[in-house]
């Protein structure tokens, strides 16, 4: 069983899963990077993890489209070879935040 905490706020959390999504759309990427949940073990962390690429794997596909599923990510590709959705999990300890600083 998972041992959520009550709060997605890493100074009340353990550890904190982070989703990155990079998706296509037209000829532009974008890149988002997004807290997911939060567990009070490293373990739990990584059990919810491998849970929720499962949910993203079992979605239905487009027609024509391959999904490739490692330990840490989703992927889903066209049938011309680019990909169209990453999903990369990543459980980090609270307080880590993985976005990138603004610039500026």
């Amino acid at each position: 069983m998972n041992r959520r905490c009550a709060s997605l706020a890493a100074l009340l959390c353990a550890w904190v899963l982070w989703e990155e999504v990079e998706s296509s759309r037209g000829s532009g990427r974008e890149l988002t990077w997004r807290p997911s949940d939060a567990t009070e073990t490293r373990a739990d962390c990584h059990a919810l993890l491998a849970k929720r690429l499962d949910e993203v794997a079992d979605r239905p596909s487009r027609e024509g489209w391959k999904r490739t599923r490692t330990a840490r990510e989703f992927i889903e590709v066209s049938s011309e070879g680019t990909i169209s959705l990453r999903v990369r999990l990543t459980c980090l300890p609270g307080g880590t935040d993985p976005r990138p600083l603004p610039k500026g």
